[in-house]
């Protein structure tokens, strides 16, 4: 494909992707997409947010990734429910389970499980902005068929794993939720990044308790170590009673 044509949606990111996006690989998902949508088929999130997660975290200011399955396959109320960040549903504004689950893990690694001003976030750019990339394991999905497109973003996410993040300047936790996910830790080169692997928050059964292993405490520490003069990730917003 044209970089030119694209480059705006990759935003920071672009340079870094360029050699993937004038391979035929590329040209073979957009095809994909163009051709489900010619034939009528919904895919998600819709194409302004397909990119999203690298306009909202610049490369420059990357401080983890969250590689997560998905994107959501809903539709609700002609909204898309996934909107490009994992886990994170800015358009149609309902707490799905993992969303919910996340924010509990947050209330119990740093409210001591119970927050009464903690504010459950329906969109997670907060989070995004400050260098947090909420990456799913494919870009799209087709209407109702969550993991459709798991194979057809496969060469992407490899690409994205073997010559960007293994040649990022520090070492990077990275955070794998979900089987699809989880099939690329093999790619991460281990001398540079650290890697955790958790169940898929919004797949684990609902009669039990999804584990975190209080990954986020682990993903604090190493940013605070390749970053010193940082403040830290603020996990959550509050209600302001002022």
């Amino acid at each position: 494909m044209n970089y030119d044509l694209i480059k705006d949606k990759f935003s920071t990111w672009a340079p870094l992707f360029k050699g993937f996006i004038e391979t035929e690989e590329f040209d073979i998902i957009i095809r994909t997409l163009k051709g489900l949508s010619k034939r009528g088929r919904t895919v998600c999130p819709f194409k302004e947010q397909t990119f999203r997660c690298f306009s909202e975290t610049a490369y420059s200011n990357l401080k983890a990734v969250f590689f997560i399955d998905g994107p959501y396959s809903s539709v609700v109320n002609g909204k898309s429910m996934a909107d490009g960040l994992s886990l994170s549903v800015s358009n149609t504004q309902t707490i799905p389970r993992g969303l919910h689950r996340l924010y509990r893990a947050i209330e119990q690694e740093y409210s001591s499980g119970f927050n009464v001003d903690m504010i459950d976030e329906p969109d997670l750019g907060f989070l995004a902005r400050q260098g947090i990339l909420l990456l799913n394991s494919a870009l799209t999905a087709e209407q109702n068929k969550p993991g459709s497109h798991y194979d057809l973003w496969r060469p992407f996410m490899k690409y994205f794993f073997i010559e960007i993040i293994n040649y990022y300047p520090s070492s990077l936790p990275i955070v794998f939720m979900g089987e699809n996910a989880k099939s690329y830790t093999q790619l991460v080169a281990p001398f540079n990044n650290i890697s955790f692997e958790l169940d898929d928050p919004e797949l684990f059964p609902e009669t039990e308790s999804w584990q975190s292993n209080r990954f986020l405490n682990k993903v604090d520490i190493i940013i605070k170590d390749n970053h010193p003069e940082f403040e830290g990730i603020k996990w959550f917003n509050e209600i302001c009673t002022a």
